[in-house]
């Protein structure tokens, strides 16, 4: 599978494949939308207290995330790595945070986007189907929100599903060298000489999902995860990401569906049978 290649449906029965013990660590589903230019971080605290049930307990602001948009003319075809330049009005309100009790729940609020994020703690990844329900369910009180606080309708522009990924140093790896038998459609052999060892990687590639619906972003890094003690894990992200064309919110679930079924059979095409029966990997 090479970069931009389409990502094509197949006979593989996604809806009953399952992870017993999947990598997984956390998943975004968010909506970008057209700017809300009156929100202000007075209707953060509005909305949280208004509209959201007491076990959401603890909130942040931090920095707005940029704005994305996938292209399919040729100008979008080819973009540069890292995070992309983005001006800032001196009056953004920044990104409000409010997550649940348990911690593994986060609702997520900007301008220009809305996040429900899932964090793994105690208990396993629910099934897709749950945390998009979840999502919309929130998505539709964030809108009737709006409309009591005379901010407007919101004009949705594009879906976006990520699913973040540790592998740990000590189970199917403990060195770098031990990558490409985890992802060998990503790595395959790096071999370059008996003198050099292969100390640290990180890679993206990028994938077309047919016909021209979205694309599916993957982002492979050699990591240490602080709130573990720094420890070392091969951390593989999968960014799905399609414009919205109507204004419905069954486009939106449409988008959001095709999405998760377009990470999944990329995390199954990229990673060995051997990584996936480590993760107990078996049809629901």
């Amino acid at each position: 599978m090479s970069a931009l290649e389409p990502v094509r449906p197949d006979t593989t029965r996604l809806d009953d494949v399952h992870f017993d013990a999947s990598p997984l660590t956390e998943v975004v589903l968010s909506v970008q939308f057209a700017p809300l230019a009156g929100l202000t971080t007075g209707h953060f605290g509005w909305y949280w207290k208004s509209t959201l049930t007491p076990e959401w307990t603890r909130s942040a602001t931090t920095t707005s995330l940029p704005d994305q948009f996938e292209e399919f003319e040729e100008a979008g075809l080819w973009r540069a790595s890292g995070i992309p330049f983005s001006f800032v009005p001196p009056d953004d309100p920044g990104r409000f945070q409010v997550y649940s009790s348990d911690d593994e729940r986060a609702i997520q609020i900007q301008r220009t986007r809305f996040f429900y994020n899932w964090r793994r703690r105690a208990l396993p990844y629910p099934r897709h189907v749950e945390v998009r329900r979840d999502f919309l369910a929130h998505l539709a009180e964030f809108q009737r929100f709006l409309s009591l606080a005379g901010l407007g309708a919101l004009a949705l522009n594009q879906w976006e599903i990520s699913y973040v990924n540790h592998v740990p140093k000590g189970g199917l790896w403990s060195t770098p060298s031990d990558w490409s038998s985890i992802l060998p459609a990503l790595l395959g052999s790096h071999g370059v000489g008996d003198e050099l060892r292969l100390e640290s990687a990180v890679g993206e590639w990028h994938f077309v999902i047919a016909p021209e619906v979205g694309r599916v972003h993957v982002a492979l890094q050699h990591a240490r995860v602080a709130s573990q003690d720094g420890k070392e894990v091969l951390q593989l992200q999968l960014t799905a990401r399609g414009p919205l064309r109507e204004q419905s919110g069954a486009d939106l679930e449409r988008g959001i569906q095709v999405g998760h079924e377009a990470c999944l059979r990329t995390f199954i095409r990229i990673t060995s049978p051997s990584a996936q029966s480590a993760w107990k990997r078996r049809q629901a």
